[in-house]
């Protein structure tokens, strides 16, 4: 109820509330928007439904009569008491939702619909107002258990805001829960839900009764504003989540014991006096008397059978009362047949638009008695009077003492009229218990005939119980054999059921064998399955591994092929270069043969200098007739030569037979560098060609040139290719030096005498020695290709926490550094990566790592997860710092963690 009104209000939207607290009309509804909501105190309410007489409408405790009155209800709610009743001739408005709302074809609408009306932002704000003024009357005037639907019934009382402050809401209130109440104790079961506002009752007692505010922990002030249950409620929500169980215990130490004392008939001379001006003409109707109406609920308002709630009555009478309540028939308001409301309540909507107070219903000598002035004392004594009228000598002082004297007739007189009738009632019902008597006596001396009736019957039944007494012994002897022959058949059932407990325990013994050899047999197989799993889970980390292996050795053969592509362009570059060289050479070559007779027999013999052939460089390794040549063994004489390296031609094997040569050629005054391999092959022992080469004792005419025959030689068979080593990201191995056949070497064609003092002194390379010098070639590094620092990452959890450090202190350095690659975080998880660094870091100066991985996964669950991420992201940038050594950190991590790989 009060949560459904304060949830509305809060939910609605600034603009809308402030149009509603500007609203001058129907303010008497919608100041009930404001009050608090909180949880009802049903079991305090629940217990003082038991004091509830409907026929009076009056809560009797303990012979204190107590009546929720209008005057409550305006005090406690602040809705109108006085004004026109809350009732119409039709009790049907088939098309108000379409009127009003624009809905059409509809009796009633849930609350849900009507909020959402309210709530909505589009519609007129005179539409969202009637929404809001009927979910009032709905939820805190007419509140009921059948549901959250409204019917029509109301809506023509709210449609024109103008009108809705002159209805008697509070009228309307205080009759639905009358009659709501009435329900209840009709029903006898105190759990039913109440229909009508319960928290007017609550409110009520609290207010009248103080020691239930003590009792409940609840203390209003000393001042009250209206309406009171705001204060109410504010008091009671610090204590209705509080589900106490000793609810029954206190308050049956309060309501069955009391007394006059006990209660507050006049709480409401705490209310501010603003208030008391403001509410002073409508609590005058405090005390009317007769029908209050809320459409089809009617009931009777008796505040004078409460006059000790009214200070105003005290000087009345009741007993002079002239008013006679009307009988009230209820007419439901259900079904399709339309009602005429004026019709079937029409004296008591009279009765209530005359709102005649209580002091107009007593009769005219008997109200109000006559107030006593200072001169005469009431209660004084006949002679007393008589005494004192003595010495008074005003007509107006005997006129007094009659008037007293009178009064006290009048009561005599009525005090006798009443003992009267009270005579008259106890001779009727003298009269009654004496027909009673009567009718008692009649019953006695038909149950004396009775009871002789029963004597005879009696001693016929003992003649009877004789003669089958004697039949009985008879019945023993036949007894006796029965009970042997029984006798028998349960030892015969013993013995039965003897060999069945035999069988069953043989059949529960076999039943446990079984069940024991399933359980052996079963945990056989468990351990079998076990076994095999393990040995799948084996193969398959051993598949892994390989799987890795194999993915390592991919990327290698992917490297190598990628340097020797390298290789081919950096020969095939010096090729293009030499080529202006040997064309001039061929230019110059007639005039040099003419000079030099020798070197023509030379060119004659090698045709391989326009042909070149090619050499298989990987089958002379694997012949073992390649050897290792001093690098500093072969030095170039030709001083002002400007050629850069030496050449090998790789157009193709050579078209001139098997006696095709090849000749190389270096020309400058440099030795061959670390990075350049001459390459010696003899294809077999048999074929012997001569080379001549240039010697420096020799000099060329014109050329500045010096020759000298060499009888060293080299043959190579065709079709034969051959592997060149160039720098060393083109060196297969890494070896450094020059490779030479064992028997003969293929050398520059202009050596000089050293080199030939030089190779003539060196031993050829068998293939043993070959692989022992291959074999001796390391690779210092653990990780020789990105896949396995990836392998890595996915195996070591501190490794993944240094990677992230690395990378923090790597972009840390290079932001320092203008100009400088940023090798650091990319730029969708720098925030992260930096902030889980500084974590791990923990404000060391070098940026080294101080968290564990224990310590991490203590502080975030996922950190782990997070930081192999960021490594496998940054995986590339992790290799190049690695490779260059970059972070002397993550340097020294690897090489404690990672021992040093040796590749043969």
């Amino acid at each position: 109820m009060l949560y459904t009104l304060s949830k509305l209000y809060n939910e609605l939207d600034q603009r809308f509330k402030d149009f509603l607290d500007d609203s001058q009309d129907s303010r008497c509804l919608l100041n009930l928007l404001k009050i608090p909501a909180t949880n009802l105190l049903t079991p305090v309410v629940q217990y003082l439904l038991k004091f509830y007489k409907k026929n009076d409408n009056v809560f009797s405790i303990n012979n204190q009569v107590l009546s929720i009155s209008l005057e409550d209800v305006l005090y406690i709610t602040g809705l109108p008491i006085q004004g026109r009743p809350i009732i119409d001739d039709k009790n049907r408005d088939p098309n108000g939702f379409d009127r009003v709302f624009q809905i059409p074809n509809k009796r009633n609408l849930s609350i849900s619909v009507l909020i959402e009306i309210a709530k909505n932002e589009n519609e007129t704000n005179d539409r969202r107002k009637r929404a809001i003024l009927l979910i009032i009357v709905r939820c805190f005037i007419v509140p009921d258990s059948t549901g959250n639907r409204v019917g029509t019934t109301f809506l023509r009382f709210i449609e024109d805001f103008g009108q809705v402050d002159s209805y008697a809401w509070g009228a309307a209130l205080l009759a639905f829960l009358y009659y709501g109440m009435g329900k209840v104790v009709d029903d006898q079961n105190p759990k039913k839900r109440l229909d009508g506002n319960s928290w007017l009752i609550l409110a009520f007692f609290i207010l009248r009764i103080p020691k239930l505010q003590v009792a409940l922990g609840i203390e209003l002030g000393e001042e009250l504003g209206v309406p009171i249950l705001s204060t109410i409620v504010e008091r009671v929500r610090k204590i209705a989540h509080n589900h106490r169980t000793d609810y029954q215990e206190q308050l049956d130490a309060i309501f069955p014991v009391l007394s006059h004392d006990n209660v507050n008939w006049t709480p409401y001379t705490r209310v501010n006096n603003e208030d008391r001006t403001r509410y002073q003409e409508q609590q005058r109707v405090g005390t009317y008397v007769g029908a209050i109406i809320c459409n089809n609920y009617v009931a009777h308002h008796k505040p004078h059978l409460a006059a000790q709630q009214f200070p105003v009555l005290e000087d009345f009478d009741m007993q002079n009362l002239l008013w006679k309540a009307k009988t009230i028939k209820i007419t439901q308001n259900s079904g399709d047949s339309e009602q005429h409301l004026f019709t079937d309540y029409k004296d008591h909507i009279e009765e209530w638009n005359k709102r005649l107070l209580l002091k107009d219903h007593m009769e005219q000598n008997h109200a109000p008695l006559l107030t006593p002035t200072s001169t005469f004392n009431p209660n004084a004594t006949i002679l007393e009077l008589i005494l004192k009228l003595r010495s008074c000598f005003q007509l107006q002082d005997s006129e007094e003492v009659a008037a007293i004297l009178q009064s006290r007739e009048d009561k005599l007189k009525q005090n006798i009229t009443d003992l009267k009738n009270r005579e008259d009632k106890l001779n009727l019902n003298n009269i009654e218990l004496k027909n009673q008597l009567q009718t008692l006596t009649n019953k006695c001396t038909s149950l004396e005939a009775n009871c002789k009736n029963f004597a005879a019957e009696k001693e016929r039944t003992e003649a009877e119980l004789k003669k089958y007494k004697a039949e009985c012994e008879v019945y023993k002897d036949d007894k006796i054999s029965a009970k042997y022959e029984l006798e028998k058949v349960r030892l015969d059932l013993k013995m039965w059921r003897e060999k069945e407990d035999v069988a069953v325990e043989r059949y529960e013994k076999r039943i446990a064998e079984l069940e024991r050899e399933k359980k052996d047999e079963s945990e056989r197989l468990r351990v079998e399955n076990f076994r095999i799993r393990e040995e799948f889970e084996k193969e398959r980390a051993k598949g892994k591994e390989e799987v890795v292996r194999l993915k390592g050795e991919i990327v290698g053969l992917i490297e190598v092929k990628r340097k020797a592509e390298e290789t081919s362009r950096y020969w095939e570059r010096n090729y293009k270069q030499s080529e202006p060289r040997v064309v001039k050479l061929k230019k110059n070559l007639p005039e040099m043969l003419r000079n030099e007779p020798v070197l023509a027999k030379v060119v004659e013999k090698a045709p391989l200098l326009r042909n070149p052939p090619a050499i298989n460089l990987r089958s002379a390794v694997s012949n073992g007739n390649l050897e290792l040549v001093d690098e500093n063994a072969h030095a170039s004489p030709c001083a002002g030569s400007t050629a850069e390296s030496p050449m090998v031609d790789t157009n193709g094997p050579a078209a001139a037979g098997p006696n095709s040569h090849v000749m190389g050629m270096a020309c400058g005054n440099r030795m061959p560098t670390e990075n350049q391999v001459v390459i010696e092959i003899d294809d077999s022992d048999d074929e012997k060609p001569i080379i001549e080469t240039a010697s420096a004792s020799k000099t060329d005419k014109g050329f500045g040139r010096c020759y000298e025959k060499d009888p060293a030689s080299q043959s190579i068979s065709r079709g034969k290719r051959p592997l060149v080593c160039t720098p060393n990201n083109g060196d297969v191995g890494g070896l450094n030096g020059s490779i030479k056949n064992k028997k003969h070497k293929m050398d520059s064609p202009f050596p000089n005498k050293a080199s030939e003092n030089s190779d003539s002194s060196k031993d050829s390379i068998t293939t043993k020695d070959m692989d022992e010098l291959v074999s001796k070639v390391v690779k210092t590094k653990p990780f020789n290709y990105e896949v396995e620092l990836l392998t890595a990452f996915n195996k070591d959890d501190e490794l993944c926490l240094n990677a992230v450090c690395a990378l923090h202190r790597v972009e840390k350095r290079d932001k320092l550094r203008c100009g400088s690659q940023y090798q650091g975080f990319s730029s969708i998880d720098a925030t992260r990566g930096n902030q889980l660094a500084k974590f791990l870091v923990d404000g060391d100066p070098q940026g080294k790592l101080r968290k564990s991985v224990k310590e991490l996964q203590q502080c975030d669950s996922k950190g782990i997860d997070k930081c192999r991420k960021l490594a496998r992201n940054h995986l590339k940038q992790l290799y190049q710092i690695y490779q260059k050594e970059e972070d002397p950190f993550f340097k020294e991590y690897l090489l404690k963690n990672y021992p040093k790989k040796t590749v043969s």
